[in-house]
């Protein structure tokens, strides 16, 4: 029993006296270590860990999903049926049901004003998240309204309840805020409490407003937008819900316009919900780092291996001496623990710093709000880790070293073969297969993320974002609660915007490209029924929008001045709705019937080139560009194309804007080519996270395979100096060598090859119009591994052709 408490310690004295050979297998584990628990602390973190909210496994988001696999967010009417159908008299499918909406609102006070993300919810919102304000109370029935006519919509109470950053920032923590009143959009509202700090859904929300219906709600079902969360009832599975709420589905799709005929309910948990935009991304960099993880350990054993097999005249003394062969392999295991051990403790410390350096790296929006630390769970992962590289350092020295017959040999020998047959040498062809497999799909990951950043990069954007500022507004409805309102406002900032030093043209409109999303209305032509209708982006725009983005007009003409609210309803479309709808026709010329105005034809005197919608991936979709004028809208995006930096505009524009309403907040001022680069942020660190493991995969390859090469050369040395010896050439020694080394690499090519097209299927969904089982893709990705197998081969054998053939007999 002593003996084995101080084997650990005799194989740490052993490998510090052998410090070059015990770094070069500690350094590279420590690094692949780290950043595999990195990045596991971040998957856990986001993926795996429990939303913090009571019971978190009965929360679920409720959608309408479209044929297409696209989602839609329930009308007013669908949650007003789904409430009545999934609870009933508490003995339904759903313990609760709330509703929420995002909107933006401006916060006035002292100081500027401020625009904050305004969330209105239902009453039961709280109750369904099951979170109670930590100052105050939450809404109660009959907070959601207030006298409004019975043909309205959405209704709203006088009150509010604040997060806990706004509470915190703008009222100073003041205990007995509750009470006191907020202005928002100029309208007073009463503080009934305040929310506890780590409450962060949804994620930004600043202030919490109730959310109620009018009369006509139960009616509409052709505006969606409303999120949906449910709390399931004791008893009721996930799987019970999506049945039931089928024939709900029918009665919502009968109710609903002909357009949305196909319209299904989809029903996930609302963990999923949150996490589907860094589901891939994420397991997939886990998934590469687990992969360099086996690639260093590979390279790792390898050298480990070499190392036995150079210790073997010692280990074969120590046998002849009396030593047993558990002896050896405990021998062998306490040395590969240690260099295990050692290589996570580095690893783990490595991995905070990394860590940090992966938030740091990350989008802003790709890792905001969620806590992610290193802590017990990280510990535990990084020692499974250290058992599972000491195994794999150990196996293959001790099955081969302590095997029958295998130690007295090199004893007889005097240690001077190192050839000691095939089985050897299988074991090292094998391991070198598993890394050049390994290389072809880290390489194989690298080409496909690259090119499918390459290609967003790439993709014909429809308009010139250089020079441009986006000012995005939201217009108080207590306050420009008519069309003309509306109207007034945006002649007036437009011109109050031209004024600006430095502004060449300016404009304004409802969304920008890429950065804001798709839909918004629904059309038809007129030869098809009236009640079907198609989805489309709708756009509206002013005379300066289209020049100040520099969008081409393909045929016809844009908006002008002359469409104003008393002339002839006029539309631009794009190339996709021209194409699809009007199939060789010229779309110039043409009507089409928008909803909700069934009676009132709209001309489409112009088309213009695809616009990217909800960001770079997402294929054209049919867009109708309205005149301001004829459609004026509270949401508005002014745009102004400037001289010199945009930056330097921006306190100028916000002014101007001021100078219109002096109380209005402006949501954000930034430069387009800015958003632009952030909507690119995600995919370029996807690209240069994964280039940057594939790059380390590729260089360990390369120590790995020139190492093992040259301790072949060097085992073969004495065959190597008898061929010289009996008059075989020099120069043909490096081609002897390469024959050698081309079974492994044929073999590690096609377990690659395999491997990267299991790989690329799962990334598909991921990538930008590229094909990922592409051959052309799949065959550059062994390439490089194959000018990496070349030089490690033939260097080694150029070396090994110099040797004196009377040298080495005269040893052997």
């Amino acid at each position: 029993m002593s003996e084995r408490f101080w084997e650990p310690w005799r194989a740490w004295r052993g490998l510090w006296r052998r410090r070059a050979f015990t770094a070069g297998i500690v350094v590279p584990l420590a690094l692949a270590i780290g950043a595999t628990v990195a990045v596991f602390t971040v998957v856990r973190s986001v993926l795996l860990a429990p939303l913090d909210f009571p019971r978190s496994d009965r929360l679920v988001s409720i959608r309408h999903q479209m044929p297409d696999g696209s989602e839609l967010l329930l009308s007013t009417g669908s949650y007003l049926d789904l409430q009545d159908f999934g609870r009933v008299d508490g003995n339904g499918l759903f313990d609760s049901l709330a509703a929420y909406r995002r909107v933006d609102a401006t916060l006035v006070g002292s100081g500027d004003p401020t625009t904050v993300e305004s969330v209105q919810v239902t009453p039961s919102f709280f109750e369904v998240l099951s979170v109670a304000p930590g100052l105050g109370r939450p809404f109660e029935p009959g907070m959601d309204r207030i006298p409004a006519p019975t043909e309205s919509l959405l209704d709203h109470g006088s009150f509010a309840v604040l997060s806990h950053h706004l509470w915190r920032t703008r009222f100073g923590a003041d205990p007995s805020v509750v009470g006191r009143t907020l202005e928002l959009d100029h309208r007073a509202l009463e503080i009934v409490g305040v929310m506890p700090e780590d409450f962060e859904f949804p994620a930004d929300g600043d202030v919490f407003v109730p959310l109620g219906f009018g009369e006509a709600a139960r009616q509409d079902h052709g505006g969606y937008y409303l999120e949906t969360l449910g709390r399931l009832a004791d008893g009721i599975s996930l799987q019970r819900v999506r049945n039931d709420t089928a024939d709900l589905a029918a009665r919502l799709r009968a109710s609903a316009p002909a357009s949305s005929a196909d319209l299904e309910l989809k029903i996930v948990p609302l963990k999923d919900l949150l996490v589907e935009d860094l589901d891939l991304g994420l397991w997939l960099l886990f998934g590469i780092s687990a992969l360099v993880l086996v690639l260093v350990a590979t390279n790792a054993a390898q050298l480990f291996l070499a190392h036995c097999l150079r210790e073997q005249q010692a280990m074969a003394v120590r046998l002849a001496l009396g030593a047993g062969r558990r002896h050896i392999a405990e021998r062998i295991l306490s040395e590969s623990l240690v260099l295990s051990l050692l290589a996570t403790v580095l690893g783990s410390s490595s991995a905070i710093v990394l860590l940090q350096g992966l938030m740091r790296m990350a989008p802003a929006d790709l890792l905001a709000g969620r806590d992610i630390g290193f802590g017990f769970a990280g510990v535990v992962f990084a020692l499974l880790i250290a058992v599972g590289v000491g195994a794999v350092l150990a196996v293959a020295p001790t099955l081969y070293l302590s095997r029958s017959g295998g130690l007295p040999r090199r004893l007889i020998e005097g240690g001077r073969a190192q050839s000691s047959g095939r089985g050897r040498r299988r074991l090292q062809d094998a391991m070198l297969a598993c890394q050049i497999a390994l290389a072809i799909i880290l390489t194989h990951a690298t080409v496909l993320m690259t090119q499918s950043y390459l290609g967003l990069q790439a993709r014909p954007l429809g308009f010139e974002p250089e020079g441009v500022v986006a000012l995005t507004l939201n217009l108080p409805p207590e306050r420009y609660s008519d069309e003309e309102s509306l109207r007034s406002f945006g002649r007036r900032v437009v011109r109050e915007i031209a004024a600006v030093p430095g502004v060449m043209t300016s404009g304004l409109g409802l969304r920008l490209p890429v950065v804001d999303g798709s839909g918004g209305i629904w059309f038809r032509t007129p030869s098809q029924q009236a009640d079907a209708a198609y989805a489309a982006t709708l756009h509206t725009v002013d005379a300066g929008f289209l020049d100040t983005l520099g969008m081409p007009i393909l045929r016809g003409r844009g908006v002008s001045a002359a469409d104003h609210a008393g002339s002839q309803p006029v539309v631009v479309i794009n190339r996709c709705l021209a194409e699809s709808y009007f199939p060789g026709r010229d779309p110039v010329g043409q009507t089409l019937i928008l909803t909700p105005w069934p009676d009132q034809p709209w001309t489409v005197v112009g088309m213009v080139a695809n616009l990217p919608q909800g960001g770079l991936k997402k294929a054209a979709e049919p867009a109708i560009f309205v005149p301001f004028d004829q459609l004026p809208l509270s949401r508005l995006q002014v745009v102004a194309k400037v001289e010199g930096h945009p930056e330097q505009a921006f306190s100028d524009l916000r002014r101007a804007v001021w100078n219109v309403d002096s109380g209005l907040g402006i949501q954000s001022v930034a430069g387009l080519d800015g958003l632009l680069a952030s909507a690119l942020l995600a995919d370029r660190f996807s690209a240069g996270l994964v280039g940057l493991y594939s790059l380390l995969g590729m260089v360990l390859v390369a120590l790995g395979l020139f190492a093992v090469t040259a301790f072949f050369v060097e085992s073969r040395r004495a065959e190597i100096g008898v061929r010289l010896a009996l008059g075989s050439n020099p120069s043909t020694l490096p081609m002897w060598v390469l024959r050698k080394g081309s079974g492994r690499f044929l073999l590690g090519c096609g377990a690659g090859l395999f491997g990267a097209v299991l790989l690329a299927d799962r990334m598909q969904a991921h990538l930008f119009q590229i094909e990922a089982l592409d051959p052309v893709l799949l065959l550059s990705s062994v390439v490089l591994p194959a000018c990496i197998v070349l030089p490690a081969h033939w260097l080694p054998a150029r070396r090994a052709a110099g040797t004196d053939p009377a040298e080495v007999l005269r040893r052997r």
